[in-house]
């Protein structure tokens, strides 16, 4: 999903992962920035890493309804989660 997002050639490409490995794949595929949401809070990093604005898309890619709410929490307005 980095890598496809990253041919968009976007400003900002924050990837999100518990798994560090997940993390350095991810800059190696193009994300500009990671966060590691077992160590940190996703959304306020994310408000941060986009001056409190938010992502403008959010892509989740688990079934995790913790990860679906967060999702949301981070996309700015208006939401669009993929």
């Amino acid at each position: 999903a980095v890598q496809a997002a990253a041919l968009r050639k976007p400003e900002k490409l924050i990837a999100i992962d518990i798994k560090n490995q997940a993390l350095v794949l991810a800059q190696e595929f193009g994300a500009t920035d990671t966060i590691g949401s077992s160590k940190e809070d996703a959304v306020n990093k994310v408000k941060s890493l986009t001056n409190g604005k938010g992502a403008d898309k959010v892509l989740v890619c688990i079934g995790n309804t913790k990860a679906i709410e967060e999702g949301i929490q981070m996309t700015s307005i208006p939401k669009i989660l993929f």
